[in-house]
């Protein structure tokens, strides 16, 4: 009886200390996995604020008068390679009807179309005023998904004139593109949703 006593505390005792050393694990992969999910959602956050950061340094040097002139605004865009780099979709100007009237690369099908009513970005940086990241979508040209940025073009009274987009194609090379090579041990997988 001693022994069958002894023998069964030694299994339960066994039986606790596994339990225990599980749970320790799976709470130190669940840690591992948050800390890496929110290092890769920084580094989400970090590539799109700069991105819509060169879209404000690019609106601030757009005034009426460059609006009032498309061929002069599509020079002026075709001019920031540094855009071209950041936004592997395509880079739209709009009035603020929201129609485009400029883009780089030049896309003669994309001029005159209304972007405020198709891309939430849009109607955000001009109803609103203020700069966003929009909702996923499939490019109205190409047929391609792509992410949209805008951020409003403000005269200079500080009124909304227009909006500078980008997007980025997730059809080509972007830093989306870590989530697709990156993994989290040998099964685990990233994923980014949208809002």
């Amino acid at each position: 009886a001693a022994l069958a006593v002894f023998l069964l505390s030694l299994w339960l005792l066994s039986s606790l200390t596994s339990w225990l050393l599980e749970r320790d694990v799976s709470e130190l992969v669940a840690d591992a996995q948050a800390a890496a999910a929110r290092q890769m959602a920084q580094q989400f956050d970090r590539e799109l604020t700069y991105r819509l950061f060169a879209l404000e340094q690019s609106a601030g040097k757009i005034g009426r008068e460059l609006m009032a002139d498309p061929p002069a605004l599509q020079m002026v865009l075709e001019q920031c390679p540094l855009l071209s780099h950041l936004f592997t979709g395509s880079v739209q100007v709009v009035d603020i009807n929201g129609v485009s009237i400029a883009n780089n690369p030049y896309t003669a099908a994309r001029i005159g179309v209304v972007f405020r009513y198709e891309v939430d970005a849009y109607a955000v940086a001009l109803n609103e005023g203020r700069a966003n990241v929009g909702s996923p979508r499939i490019s109205l040209v190409t047929g391609r998904p792509l992410i949209p940025t805008v951020v409003p073009i403000r005269d200079d009274a500080d009124q909304v004139i227009g909006a500078i987009g980008g997007a980025i194609d997730l059809g080509q090379p972007n830093f989306f593109d870590a989530v697709a090579a990156g993994s989290f041990g040998e099964t685990g997988t990233y994923a980014v949703v949208s809002r």
